[in-house]
């Protein structure tokens, strides 16, 4: 039977890559889907949106014409980062009515790393080995959450106590707006740094900050002055 394993981003998908060729691996297939499922409509306009420069719709056709009815589905996912655990949910729901059997991974019990590119290609065989078969009754499960977020639809989604919590871009923009502030005039790589380091919420990537700060500058609230150097507009006294 052939095995697609599925993961969510292009750093993931190196190291599962170099594990297999580093193994003499011949036959293998890995599609990376970050399809960011942590923010923004997930209602009426998944399928063709661009989040992050990836164009959605074509790569989970690349996924579904990759398949038969025999093909092993293998997810890569993660307790601890939402995207990861997202993508499970959104998978298990892809693939719910279908006859394909469905495995996870996840990535967060070995050695509570937050994502599978947090790993050297040495420890892939190790990981491998706490691979679950989904039972139908579980695919279904993830599937029904899945549903119940598409219904709620918020603008944020994240992960907390193994919880998808839904929450709006407002919880977010004063305290990216307020650390700026204390940074002062900075890159927009430094913000994001001392974002990740305070951990505003541990489940979000580097990318989803990234977002919620290009958001912010898109509405005028934070200021590019030059060669990527920011600073809040309006400042006020915190």
């Amino acid at each position: 039977m052939k095995i697609i394993d599925i993961c969510y981003d292009f750093s993931g998908m190196s190291t599962l890559k170099k594990y297999y060729i580093n193994n003499n691996i011949k036959e293998y297939n890995i599609i990376n889907l970050p399809l960011a499922l942590s923010i923004g409509d997930i209602k009426n306009d998944l399928y063709n949106r661009t989040i992050f420069d990836v164009e959605l719709k074509s790569k989970i056709n690349e996924l579904l014409n990759s398949i038969n009815d025999n093909t092993i589905i293998r997810v890569f996912s993660s307790r601890i980062n939402v995207e990861e655990y997202l993508l499970l949910l959104f998978i298990c729901n892809l693939f719910n009515n279908k006859n394909n059997k469905v495995e996870v991974i996840f990535t967060s019990d070995y050695l509570n790393v937050h994502t599978l590119g947090a790993l050297s290609y040495e420890e892939i065989i190790n990981v491998l080995k706490s691979k679950k078969d989904l039972s139908k009754k579980e695919i279904n499960q993830y599937s029904k959450m899945w549903d119940n977020l598409v219904k709620i639809n918020s603008e944020v989604r994240v992960l907390e106590k193994n919880q998808i919590i839904n929450k709006k871009y407002s919880d977010f923009d004063e305290i990216i707006l307020n650390t700026l502030e204390k940074l002062g005039k900075c890159r927009e790589t430094q913000l994001i740094g001392k974002l990740l380091s305070n951990s505003i919420t541990s489940s979000f990537d580097v990318n989803v900050y990234g977002y919620l700060v290009d958001r912010l500058i898109n509405n005028n609230e934070i200021n590019v002055i030059n060669n990527d150097i920011i600073e809040r507009n309006n400042p006020k006294n915190i």
